[in-house]
C-alpha cells in the first residue's frame, strides 16, 4: 500500500478524478503523461490530526480498499456486505452463474518483482504459464507469446522503460519520477498502514482457518512481511508529529 496508493492517486489525477466509465475512457490518452504536484497529493491524501485519531481525506478509505482487495480474492470473491451487513459471495464468482468457475487465485505475483533484476523474468514466466493453461467457461484460451520467445519479449519490454514515454511509471510524463515531489505519508498514516499489514499477516497465518498450510497464503504472507519491513523502516525516520498538509519536518 505504501506505493500502490500514491500510484493510484497519480492515475486518478490523470483521469481528472473521473467518477464515470465514459469520462475515464475519454481521458485514456492522458494516462502516463503527467504527475500531480506535492500539494495536490497532500490535499488528496488528507490530514492526520486534528480529526480525532483517524485521518481525513482519501488515505483511510484507500488503505481499507487495498486490504479488502486481498481479502476478496483470497476468499473466493467474498464481499463484505450484501446491503444488510452480511458477507456474500460476489455474483460473478458463483459457479452457478457461468461467469467464473472460481475467484480463488491460482497465482500470486508482487508487482515489484515483475521488473526486478532477480525475479522479473521468472515472475513473467509464471504469469504466462498460468495464462497459457487457463480457459474460460466456453473453453476458449488466451493467445500468449510462444515460450521460446518470452525471454526476448521480456527483455525488450524492460528496455523500453528507458526510451518510451507513456510506457509505465518510470517514464511518466517523459521524464520519470520528480525528485522534488515526495509522496510521503504522515507518521500516523504509516502506523495505520502497519496495522493493516499486521492484520492481514495474522489472518493469513491462522491455523484454525487453515491458512497456515495454504500455499497461496504462505506466498502472500511473505510479500506482506516485506512490505511491513519497509513501512517500519520509514516509521523510524518519520517525524511523529506531522500535521496536514506538511508530510515531513
Amino acid at each position: 500500500p505504501r506505493w500502490a496508493i500514491p500510484s493510484y492517486q497519480t492515475m486518478r489525477y490523470e483521469l481528472d478524478y473521473s467518477s464515470s466509465w465514459q469520462k475515464s475512457y475519454e481521458r485514456r490518452p492522458n494516462t502516463y503523461t503527467v504527475r500531480p504536484d506535492q500539494l495536490e497529493w497532500e490535499m488528496w491524501r488528507g490530514e492526520t490530526w486534528p480529526n480525532g485519531n483517524r485521518p481525513r481525506g482519501n488515505f483511510a478509505r484507500q488503505l481499507d480498499l487495498w486490504g479488502w482487495f486481498i481479502d476478496f480474492w483470497m476468499n473466493d470473491g467474498l464481499r463484505r456486505n450484501d446491503g444488510n451487513g452480511n458477507p456474500i459471495q460476489d455474483y460473478h464468482c458463483r459457479n452457478t452463474t457461468g461467469h467464473m468457475a472460481t475467484c480463488t487465485p491460482t497465482l500470486l505475483i508482487a508487482f515489484e518483482d515483475l521488473y526486478g533484476p532477480d525475479k522479473g523474468k521468472a515472475s513473467a514466466e509464471r504469469l504466462m504459464d498460468v495464462l497459457e493453461g487457463n480457459q474460460n467457461t466456453l473453453g476458449q484460451r488466451l493467445p500468449v507469446v510462444e515460450r521460446q520467445a518470452r525471454g526476448c519479449v521480456f527483455d525488450k519490454t524492460v528496455e523500453k522503460r528507458q526510451t518510451e514515454t507513456q510506457w509505465d511509471n518510470s517514464a511518466r510524463d517523459g521524464h520519470g519520477p520528480d525528485p522534488h515531489v515526495a509522496k510521503n505519508f504522515t507518521w500516523l498514516q504509516l502506523q495505520y498502514t502497519k496495522d493493516e499489514l499486521e492484520r492481514l499477516i495474522t489472518n493469513y497465518t491462522n491455523a484454525t482457518l487453515g491458512w497456515d498450510v495454504n500455499p497461496m497464503a504462505q506466498e502472500l504472507v511473505g510479500h506482506l512481511h516485506r512490505y511491513l519491513e519497509e513501512v517500519e523502516t520509514e516509521i523510524d525516520v518519520t517525524y511523529p508529529y506531522t500535521w496536514w498538509p506538511t508530510s515531513s519536518p
